[in-house]
């Protein structure tokens, strides 16, 4: 049997299509994110036996976006560079892009541990708050939770199952009520999160 593997698409393929996107649509944010990006996370890999570049993951997140038909230039722009200030040691203001943008990858961005409680609620509550931090977040964690088994052990694996149970399905509903537009989108996310987690929990 094949191993499970994240390199299901080559990060240049997934660039391409993203780039494709951004440029037919005159995205100029997205376009300037997708560069910034892939070179920041240059020589960064993913968690797991595979050591997969890290780029993959914004490009992934990405290309589900524009899949899921809430791929706007902010949208994009914030998915890109969502992790470029937590693990590039990038300001958020020398991102050049819109002030919204930047205030998402600000609150996505953590700052201190996961194990003091009251700036974990502090944090989610202020994501659930913005609609690009939201939603940025979801596409996240949706990604990561379809890949956990590839670097988890099983420990950490059902402390991620909690957090995205206690954090992550709130944070679905909250979205759904402030932004009605992206329902279906949110559906389609819990969905795929729900069965991952359901897969992981009966592994585990």
């Amino acid at each position: 049997m094949t191993a499970p593997t994240e390199r299901v698409f080559h990060e240049i393929e997934l660039m391409s299509r993203v780039w494709d996107y951004a440029e037919s649509r005159g995205l100029k944010q997205s376009l300037w994110a997708l560069d910034f990006a892939a070179k920041k996370h240059d020589g960064q890999t993913r968690k797991g036996p595979e050591g997969v570049p890290y780029i993959i993951h914004p490009l992934y997140m990405a290309c589900q976006a524009i899949s899921l038909g809430i791929a706007d230039d902010d949208m994009i722009a914030a998915v890109l560079l969502h992790d470029v200030c937590e693990d590039c040691g990038v300001l958020t203001e020398d991102l050049q892009v819109s002030e919204s943008v930047r205030e998402a990858v600000r609150l996505v961005t953590r700052i201190g541990s996961k194990a003091d409680e009251a700036a974990e609620n502090a944090y989610y509550k202020a994501i659930s708050e913005n609609r690009l931090a939201s939603m940025v977040k979801l596409l996240d964690r949706c990604h990561n939770v379809a890949f956990l088994a590839l670097g988890m052990k099983d420990e950490k694996l059902q402390r991620y199952v909690r957090e995205t149970e206690t954090h992550f399905y709130p944070l679905f509903e909250t979205t759904v009520q402030r932004w009605p537009e992206y329902s279906q989108a949110c559906w389609q996310l819990k969905y795929q999160t729900a069965s991952q987690l359901q897969t992981i929990k009966a592994l585990t």
